[in-house]
């Protein structure tokens, strides 16, 4: 069965070093895994992105610093990259030191904001109901993609503002804020009526 290859697209020049898949050397033993799930996901954003960034090799050894997981996914699927894989070698004075680094790569210091990561794509026009994010630490996609999008809120365009009658309880209102900026004055109204029928009175900052 032939391989496939994959495009290269982290070395349009053609300035990295390029090795073959032998001349690597897992390095991070049972440190992290990759569940099915996180694999699938993984496997999708090659096949479409190509190998988009190079792995980070201790210099002079061969041995994975930063790359294992999409190193591991060309092995699995029989995966070559066109013209070899680029790497960036990183000096390390011994194995502690090489440990010390890999560790340092496998770690995350920025927690991912989620009012900036909805302003970051709709800066630059990435559909967070359609593009498929990696597992991030300590963030909740499936409640920020509720919150933010609100894939089943009845002011998205085309739908009708549900009626909430006197016997039903709300004990939290998400609204996206995209649907806000493009409801807001529906929006104001309904609440407005709602809290009329229990007889509360609210204000809208100007």
């Amino acid at each position: 069965m032939m391989s496939t290859s994959i495009p290269c697209t982290c070395d349009p020049d053609g300035r990295l070093r390029r090795v073959e898949m032998e001349a690597i050397t897992p390095y991070q033993g049972p440190l992290k895994t990759l569940h099915q799930d996180q694999y699938n996901k993984l496997k999708a954003s090659m096949e479409r992105y190509g190998f988009f960034a190079p792995l980070f090799l201790w210099a002079g050894h061969g041995a994975i610093l930063d790359g294992h997981q999409r190193l591991h996914v060309l092995e699995r699927e029989g995966w070559t990259v066109e013209g070899g894989i680029p790497v960036v070698e990183i000096e390390a004075a011994d194995e502690k030191d090489a440990a010390e680094k890999l560790l340092l790569l496998s770690s995350t210091y920025g927690k991912i904001d989620p009012q900036g990561l909805y302003e970051f794509a709709e800066l630059h026009a990435v559909d967070l109901r359609e593009f498929v994010l990696p597992d991030l630490p300590d963030f909740d996609l499936d409640m920020f993609q509720a919150e933010y999008y609100g894939v089943n809120d009845d002011y998205l365009p085309g739908g009708k503002p549900s009626q909430i009658g006197p016997t039903r309880i709300v004990g939290k209102m998400i609204i996206p804020p995209r649907v806000w900026l493009e409801n807001r004055q529906a929006i104001q109204q309904e609440i407005g009526d709602m809290c009329e029928t229990f007889g509360i009175a609210i204000e809208w900052p100007k």
